[in-house]
């Protein structure tokens, strides 16, 4: 059965707060509760217990906040209700959650005395979540020691400045002097950890990459979770990104350091032949 049929005649909650997502979507099966959406201060807005309506068959979330606040057998999801989106994807998909979760990780492994098994900065770059008030002084004690000071005169790029709220690179940074100059000064030198509450990261950046044809590159892979009783996961082999100029480490370049494929239409810098 293909897929249009599966949905064609489902009764929908949709919390897509963009009207033309909600347009498209609506397409595909009856929007049986229309007012719910986004709040103006993008919070989201849950499907109230007493208004949930037992006749929906899907609700199309745009992340799994919505789900998590669901109560079982008060709230719902019953038994036939299906969701779009599988609970606690975030914490893989947020870079300070995926960090978080790496640290959960180690520190259950500490407990059983297997520490030598994973370290913090093993899989994932160490990583220092700004919002994390401990977290926030250690990477500005980093940033002000002699050490720190004294490398940069060889290695003048040792950590990326992560924003949570952004995509196609854009809120990516390679920490140069200006750009650790603007942290040290809305920071505080560190005073102000604990009292800004942005999502953010600053991650050790590795400068000793593997590349192709002196670029950076990754690969983007995707898959779709059809199913998660059974699971049943569609695959597909993706594709590489390759960063449009070839890799200087020493340069704040965007488009040496990252591969995102709008950087190859929107940065000012030139691209290599």
């Amino acid at each position: 059965v293909g897929s249009e049929m599966c949905i064609r005649d489902r009764y929908m909650g949709i919390n897509y707060g963009l009207r033309f997502l909600r347009g498209i979507i609506e397409k595909f099966g009856r929007n049986a509760q229309p007012e719910a959406g986004f709040l103006s201060n993008n919070h989201f807005e849950l499907f109230d217990g007493t208004s949930l309506r037992p006749e929906i068959s899907v609700y199309v979330t745009f992340s799994s906040y919505m789900i998590d606040h669901f109560i079982p057998g008060i709230s719902g999801p019953c038994i036939f209700q299906q969701f779009s989106t599988v609970p606690g994807t975030w914490q893989i998909t947020r870079k300070d959650m995926i960090s978080q979760t790496l640290k959960t990780y180690v520190q259950n492994y500490e407990k059983v005395d297997k520490s030598h098994c994973l370290k913090n900065g093993d899989i994932v770059p160490l990583t220092f979540s700004l919002k994390d008030e401990k977290e926030c002084r250690q990477i500005f004690n980093i940033l002000q020691s002699q050490k720190y000071q004294d490398s940069l005169k060889n290695e003048p790029i040792q950590y990326v400045w992560k924003t949570l709220k952004t995509h196609r690179g854009e809120g990516v940074h390679v920490m140069d002097q200006e750009v650790e100059q603007d942290l040290l000064k809305r920071f505080d030198k560190g005073n102000n950890c604990g009292k800004i509450q942005e999502l953010e990261v600053i991650q050790k950046y590795l400068t000793n990459p593997l590349l192709l044809d002196g670029r950076k590159f990754d690969f983007r892979v995707y898959m779709v979770v059809v199913s998660t009783q059974p699971l049943i996961v569609l695959y597909h082999d993706g594709y590489v990104k390759i960063a449009a100029n070839k890799y200087d480490p020493k340069s704040s370049d965007k488009r040496i350091h990252l591969t995102n494929s709008c950087l190859l239409y929107t940065s000012p810098s030139p691209r290599d032949s």
